[in-house]
């Protein structure tokens, strides 16, 4: 594999300008990403250590031993039971044979981030994978997109409705057989295909939840790499989150306050706000007959959850996390919070949504007594086949300094100097003149008599309508007469751009495994230097 850069493809505002700016001059963060930046972070969680590492490691030794007998792994749990041990983390949920590429990316930039960091500080720094297993998005999870002729979203299709938790929803073992086979028959059958099929239903086969199916993936792909797995859904986890759960009961008023204070100071910036913030919601989910719903305030002062009877007192809320701790979660506000009580985090992972959003979380951070973790892009990657390659140098489209978010735009003036026309444009031209002639034989009607209106828009409808089949016919001449170079430019636009969005954010990683084999992986993490400030290009 060879690796080039190109500048960053993220069109945020706020991404731009965090990727330019030190993170501590933009005062929504306590620490940049610079090496003064980590150092500070390090300062500052040796002076900071109350974290409850035995039990914690207890339990990510219980939760691991599930999924993989790694060695190294297990090394690394034990080495968080060390004080002046640290972490890197980042999540997602559990998406179907591991969702977008960009999972893949996020775990990429843990693990090499926390062998850059341990030698540069010369201190043990752990990767954890934050699985987020309480997240009750199914519609985010139940897909896969797919290149064979045309680009593909292949779907499992359940009844689906309630909002239950992932890490608690069973796996339909037939139906998610059938859907595998659907999609690795688009594709393709290559000469590892088999085998890679056999590692996924094996990994299927044991799965009892959507949670279980994708920890095994990922724990196969990464557990020699010394990734360590956590999902905030497993019941192993509930007692160590709720006393942490009860101070954010304890300290809503003052949490949704800073939130939103924040979320005013991020748009005073002039940047958009992610977080949906509501006044009357303090930020945890309660489950009620296996559906998540916000537990809600109501003007009394006294709380509410649908379906849930009678309202309850703040004692009352109190007392039910204690004795039923296993039915409460965070949600996307408060969950960066949960992971700085549960681990001493030396820096966050994430992509450029989720750096948006804990771009307004600083205040809630300090308030509740803490300082927030480093924030670290995690990086940006489009691969790029050979055949890919070179399609783009027979177009003399130098990726490397296009604006791949124009690529279609690209191929369009390719067709026309091509072709020598741009019937869009001609017959639109027509149109224009048309509609002016028109409008005399509309005149003479009014001079006529009256009546005739129907009959003109009949008239002009049906002259419209023999254009735009004239159109249709130049424009299907054309590209069949082209086809073979269309079909390369479609192929060149699905890889880099597919569907106005970066490749990371459609593509999954087995199309790549499928082809390339399962030593994909440990090739990529062989790559000697990803640049977390720009788009990396990887030639496989």
């Amino acid at each position: 594999m060879k690796i080039s850069y190109r500048s960053s493809l993220h069109s945020s505002k706020f991404m731009q300008y965090y990727l330019e700016t030190n993170a501590s001059d933009i005062d929504l963060f306590d620490f940049d990403i610079t090496k003064s930046g980590f150092a500070g972070r390090l300062k500052y969680l040796k002076e900071n250590d109350s974290y409850n590492r035995e039990e914690l490691c207890d339990r990510l030794i219980q939760f691991n031993r599930q999924f993989t007998n790694s060695i190294h792994v297990f090394n690394n749990i034990e080495k968080l039971r060390k004080n002046e041990s640290y972490v890197v983390v980042g999540g997602q949920q559990a998406g179907l044979l591991t969702g977008p590429l960009y999972t893949i990316h996020k775990i990429i930039t843990l693990i090499c981030l926390a062998k850059e960091k341990s030698k540069e500080l010369s201190t043990d720094v752990i990767p954890v994978f934050w699985i987020a297993g309480e997240d009750h998005d199914y519609n985010e999870v139940n897909h896969v997109y797919s290149f064979n002729t045309s680009f593909n979203k292949i779907s499992l299709t359940e009844n689906n409705q309630i909002k239950r938790i992932i890490s608690k929803t069973d796996i339909n073992y037939e139906k998610v057989t059938e859907f595998i086979d659907r999609v690795f028959k688009d594709f393709g059958e290559t000469e590892h295909s088999n085998a890679v099929l056999d590692d996924i239903h094996c990994c299927l086969k044991v799965s009892k939840t959507f949670s279980d199916f994708f920890t095994l993936l990922i724990s196969k792909m990464f557990s020699e790499h010394g990734l360590v797995l956590f999902d905030s859904g497993s019941d192993i986890f509930t007692n160590m989150k709720t006393p942490f759960l009860k101070k954010l009961v304890e300290k809503e008023d003052i949490i949704n306050c800073k939130l939103i204070e924040q979320k005013d100071v991020f748009k005073y910036k002039g940047f958009k706000p992610s977080l949906d913030i509501r006044e009357n919601v303090i930020n945890i989910f309660y489950e009620v007959n296996g559906e998540r719903q916000y537990v809600e305030k109501n003007q009394d002062g006294t709380f509410r959850i649908k379906g849930y009877k009678p309202n309850l007192t703040k004692e009352d809320l109190l007392d039910l996390i204690d004795s039923e701790s296993s039915l409460f979660t965070n949600n996307v506000a408060t969950r960066p919070l949960m992971q700085e009580y549960l681990f001493p985090v030396l820096a966050f992972v994430g992509g450029p949504g989720e750096i948006s959003y804990w771009a307004e979380l600083k205040g809630t951070f300090n308030e509740i007594g803490m300082k927030m973790p480093i924030v670290y892009p995690r990086y940006s990657i489009t691969f790029l086949e050979k055949n890919i390659e070179a399609y783009a140098n027979e177009f003399m489209c130098n990726l490397q300094e296009s604006d791949l978010s124009h690529i279609d735009q690209e191929m369009n003036s390719w067709f026309i100097n091509k072709t020598g026309v741009n019937v869009e444009d001609e017959i639109s031209k027509s149109v224009d003149k048309f509609i002016e002639s028109h409008n005399l034989i509309r005149n003479l009607g009014d001079k006529i008599g009256p009546g005739f209106e129907p009959l003109l828009d009949k008239n002009f409808e049906k002259i419209l309508e023999q254009v735009n089949y004239m159109k249709n016919k130049y424009q299907n001449y054309l590209d069949i007469k082209h086809e073979a170079e269309l079909n390369k430019w479609k192929k060149l636009c699905y890889a880099v751009y597919p569907l106005d969005g970066p490749q990371e954010r459609l593509w999954n990683v087995f199309y790549f495994i499928n082809k390339y084999g399962v030593s994909f992986i440990d090739e990529l993490l062989h790559i000697e230097k990803f640049d977390e400030k720009k788009h990396n290009f990887i030639n496989v």
